[in-house]
């Protein structure tokens, strides 16, 4: 049946709808079939329910082979699509790529949470697409009460019970009053925060709240009702940043909260990006019958697409109504397709929009006509549970709401095993990074350590390196307990937990012997501060005074063939110079290796090993040798203002000298 396949990619509310309609207008020869990350229709508009504990996950997870009937349904990611074979690529989720061939092509698809659109938002805040994320945030309300229970500071049990939830369109309105319901709820539950109140703010960029609505009016209702619920608003707000310590707005206050929800921003998902064809606003345009233009067998509806409604001559928004709609005229056009007749654009009157702001409150304009309060709500409700699509799903929700009405939400934390042993952190320009003894690798950005007191930092960690006492024994961590590490940029770190690291670190075979290397200078750092500390040589030299000559350098443009010949075998490798006489890298044997295999006529400046960050003739010696253990070379280059070489900083010559005494006419203290 492949010549008669049509294939849908995603199974939410487009793709199961469209699979359902299928079904109804095309016989057993049309064999149907949803490619899907998960095997379940999530329903979206009841997520913030789930949140708010009001509502069981399982109902809003319908699976998909329960709402269809002969739909053939997979559960895999699809990697590529093959136009010229009329074939896709899916990915099983033990890592096999399997080949499909359609008829038709279907996206269905939705769209991401865009966690980039603020610095910060994926390391510290949580989004609500799926079933799982609605279920991580309430544990996570959960977690920050029965933390804040045991916190004996009372500024950190403010910042524990305060949640600030990012974006005041319908999304974010219904979050905010969901989890604000259910802080309210279980407060009760937990005697020790009776004096410490709970707060939620909302941040909206924009001068009203759901500025989808048409009516003004129905914005300023839900602005009162959210205040009233103990809710702060902030309008004409924009989230600058995220960090460890909460939400710095453009205006520079900052919202101190460990609690973040994030509701702006969406982004296409992967396989659309990666197909080729015009997007607007990062969803894929259709022609009025939803056809992908350039492509006879592709067509695109829901979240991902844009179409114009011959209704209105706008583009359809991305909303459960529209999809539902799309899908219903979308089958009915593959079978006049596939029966060689003409297709019909897509029509369709918006019959409003609902929202719900909290237990008992909601908005909705429905045809023009405008509701708010108790009567919106139970508007929200009963049209809602009409649209779950199926029969146990809708009474487990209807039984739900009668015990929520009844008794408190439960406070049960349910713990997930296999928790993750590594985490994203986000710090601001000037921020102290927080528990140094993990393992931090830096993904972008810049941090200086200091020492007590100290007015410069002691190292500099960049891109690329990773930090944290643990990484030391016991004595050198000691010296560092008054230390502290202060992002010099904005600073994204993946943080690994030590005992995961040393597992990892084991496990990488050839790998080990890199890491091992590298863990070991560090431990070299550990003992030289030590060194540094009761030994006041250190402080008696200066660079100057331990630079040699600059005459291992070679010029940039030396063939890669004539370095090796004037190699010195004496030598591990040497520094080179540009035509500026500024340092290009460093050639060793590994570059020349790698020269070898290539092109061996090229100039060596052109396969140099980056150099690092130069020194300088005044710099402090300890810190220069940090940054000659950390990168492994046998030298490193000293330049002048103008990046000019003055002379090569040669470890041996401060060895000797501390050796000898030179520095004070004595020898150092022993140990």
């Amino acid at each position: 049946m492949a010549d008669q396949r049509i294939i849908i990619v995603g199974g939410g509310f487009a793709g199961v709808t469209l699979a359902q309609e299928l079904e109804k207008l095309c016989d057993t020869s049309t064999e149907i079939v949803v490619v899907s990350r998960d095997n379940h229709l999530v329903f979206t508009p009841m997520l913030p329910e789930v949140a708010g504990r009001s509502l069981s996950p399982l109902h809003v997870a319908v699976p998909g082979r329960v709402a269809t009937k002969r739909t053939l349904w997979i559960e895999a990611s699809v990697t590529e699509v093959d136009f010229k074979n009329d074939t896709l690529q899916y990915s099983l989720s033990d890592g096999r790529s399997v080949s499909l061939s359609f008829k038709h092509l279907v996206l269905a698809c939705g769209t991401d949470a865009n966690l980039e659109a603020v610095p910060g938002l994926s390391a510290h805040s949580f989004s609500l697409k799926t079933v799982g994320d609605a279920i991580e945030l309430s544990n996570e309300v959960i977690a920050c009460f029965e933390q804040a229970a045991s916190e004996p500071d009372a500024e950190e049990q403010q910042k524990l019970l305060h949640t600030v939830v990012i974006g005041g369109g319908f999304s974010g309105v219904e979050v905010a009053g969901q989890i604000r319901d259910l802080m309210r709820e279980i407060h009760a539950f937990y005697p020790q925060l009776k004096e410490v109140p709970s707060h939620l703010t909302l941040v909206q960029h924009g001068d009203r709240v759901i500025p989808e609505l048409n009516h003004q009016s129905l914005s300023e209702f839900t602005l009162k009702k959210l205040t009233e619920n103990g809710i702060e608003v902030l309008l004409k707000t924009a989230a600058a940043e995220v960090t460890t310590r909460g939400v710095v707005l453009k205006s520079g206050r900052l919202l101190a909260s460990k609690l973040i929800v994030n509701t702006i921003g969406t982004e296409p998902v992967k396989l659309i990006s990666q197909l080729g064809f015009e997007l607007e606003r990062g969803r894929i345009k259709t022609d009025a019958s939803m056809q992908v233009p350039g492509a006879d067998n592709l067509w695109a509806l829901g979240d991902c697409a844009i179409t114009i409604n011959a209704f209105d001559g706008k583009p359809t928004p991305p909303t459960a109504q529209f999809a539902l709609r799309e899908a219903k005229q979308l089958a009915r056009n593959l079978v006049r397709r596939m029966a060689a007749q003409p297709t019909i654009p897509f029509r369709f009157r918006p019959q409003g929009l609902l929202a719900s702001i909290g237990r008992n409150n909601g908005v909705a304009e429905i045809y023009g006509f405008q509701f708010s309060g108790r009567l919106a709500w139970m508007m929200w409700r009963a049209i809602y549970l009409s649209k779950i699509p199926t029969l146990a799903a809708k009474i487990g929700i209807a039984l739900d709401w009668t015990i929520s009405a009844l008794f408190r939400p439960p406070v049960a934390l349910i713990r997930m095993p296999g928790a993750a042993s590594s985490t994203r952190e986000h710090y601001a320009s000037g921020d102290v990074v927080q528990n140094t003894d993990r393992v931090s690798l830096i993904e972008s950005g810049r941090v200086e350590w200091y020492l007590s007191n100290a007015k410069k930092p002691l190292i500099e960690f960049q891109e690329g390196d990773y930090f944290g006492t643990s990484l030391l024994d016991a004595e050198s961590r000691q010296l560092l307990d008054q230390s502290s590490a202060i992002a010099k940029t904005p600073l994204d770190l993946l943080v690994i937990d030590p005992s995961a690291f040393a597992e990892l670190s084991k496990a990488l075979g050839p790998l080990d012997a890199h890491v091992q290397r590298s863990l070991k200078a560090r431990q070299i750092l550990g003992r030289l501060l030590r060194r540094r500390s009761e030994d006041s040589s250190w402080k008696e030299i200066d660079m100057r005074s331990v630079m040699v000559q600059p005459n291992q350098l070679k010029s940039g443009a030396t063939t890669a063939a004539e370095a090796i010949r004037r190699f010195d075998e004496n030598f591990q490798g040497y520094w080179v110079t540009g035509t500026d006489g500024k340092i290009a890298g460093y050639l060793g044997k590994l570059e020349l290796y790698w020269a070898s295999a290539n092109d061996l006529s090229q100039p060596i400046s052109q396969i140099v090993r980056k150099a690092p960050k130069l020194l300088s003739a005044d710099q402090d010696l300890f810190s220069a040798t940090v940054e000659l253990l950390r990168y492994e070379f046998d030298t490193l280059p000293v330049v002048d203002q103008s990046d000019q070489v003055v002379g090569l900083y040669n470890p041996m010559v401060l060895l000797r000298r501390l050796i000898e005494g030179e520095a004070v006419g004595r020898k150092p203290s022993s140990q």
